[in-house]
């Protein structure tokens, strides 16, 4: 029986619903001592489910796993760690570069890299050159961390 998801979708189907187990409980919990926020009782409504109803709760915590997978395509946000990581790389390479390297220079060469971690070296979907989505990370990355004066003291040239 084909389920229409591809296998990765099902993959983090699963993942999803490993984690949410434990809300799963904790939402029947809830559900059964009254808690009922307004969206929540417009949402069960609206899906025709009883809330007191184990099944029904499984219904409603799998369609919501299911929304969420839907609506989270593409790549996942980067962690505050891996923009640090990203700053600190760039630092690294401007500082060994005998000629000031621009932002586009210095992420292609991290891009290209294959001792850089997987999430450095994804190459966007596009005719973009790889590395150009590194661009985007190191900016958002500055932008993170401009007023924290103990990365712009680590990592000065990354905010060069």
């Amino acid at each position: 029986m084909r389920t229409g998801l591809s296998r990765s979708e099902a993959k983090r189907l699963g993942a999803l619903a490993k984690a949410l187990h434990p809300g799963i409980a904790t939402l029947r919990r809830l559900l059964a001592d009254g808690w009922q926020p307004e969206q929540l009782s417009r949402l069960l409504q609206e899906l025709k489910l009883d809330p007191k109803n184990p099944i029904d709760c499984q219904i409603l915590a799998g369609s919501l796993a299911i929304y969420l997978i839907a609506e989270t395509r593409g790549a996942p946000r980067w962690h505050r760690i891996q923009q640090i990581e990203l700053l600190a790389e760039v630092h690294k390479r401007r500082q060994k570069s005998a000629r000031p390297l621009l932002d586009e220079e210095v992420c292609r060469l991290i891009a290209k890299d294959k001792k850089s971690p997987p999430y450095f070296r994804r190459s966007p979907r596009t005719a973009q050159p790889k590395g150009q989505g590194l661009v985007k990370q190191l900016r958002n990355a500055r932008r993170e961390f401009q007023a924290n004066s103990l990365a712009r003291a680590a990592f000065t040239l990354a905010f060069d």
